[in-house]
């Protein structure tokens, strides 16, 4: 392998570290393996459907590499039942630097599963619709953290550490608009 190749690809590795294990658009809210008590939605509804979780999600964020390289985070959600995902995620590379055109993948890596628990469906008076759903990813790592899944829009997903000063749906949703949409997820 040479030696841009071998850098380029430590790169990569790094921005998925970066994105995907540490909490990139959330506060820390880590726990350790059997602490359920990460977060603060136990007001959350019944679980709903995990569907609209499922399939390909391509990040909006584009980092540039190098003068002719960029890439992108991703994420391929699989059903395992109807409590719990399977969640794998990689990057993708762009010749140029803009992330245009159809992605390369150069890594797609088990993250971990994540059981919810829990859903809330919200009307934001400006964009419509939403869903939140609340669980705990254990990662392969043995990191286990209480996560929420919010649906933006029914085809922009943004992931982010429960914190226990999201009590209820409203503050959910105060909490997304404040999140770019180019933190989240692009349903490929």
């Amino acid at each position: 392998m040479s030696r841009s190749v071998s850098i380029i690809l430590t790169a990569c590795m790094l921005v998925l570290t970066s994105v995907l294990f540490i909490n990139c658009s959330g506060s820390g809210g880590g726990a350790a393996a059997g602490d359920n008590n990460g977060g603060g939605n136990n007001s959350a509804g019944a679980l709903q459907s995990l569907t609209p979780l499922h399939g390909a999600w391509v990040q909006g964020n584009c980092v540039q590499l190098n003068p002719s390289l960029s890439t992108k985070n991703f994420y391929q959600i699989a059903n395992v039942n109807n409590t719990t995902v399977s969640q794998n995620g990689g990057n993708l590379t762009y010749s140029g630097t803009v992330c245009a055109g159809a992605g390369t993948m150069i890594s797609n890596t088990h993250i971990g599963q994540v059981v919810f628990n829990g859903t809330h469906d919200y009307v934001d008076s400006t964009y419509g619709a939403r869903k939140f759903y609340y669980g705990t990813v254990t990662m392969v790592s043995g990191l286990v953290q209480e996560q929420i899944w919010a649906l933006k829009t029914s085809n922009l997903l943004c992931v982010f550490s429960d914190d226990p000063s999201l009590i209820n749906a409203e503050q959910v949703n105060t909490y997304l608009n404040a999140i770019s949409n180019n933190d989240c997820f692009v349903k490929n």
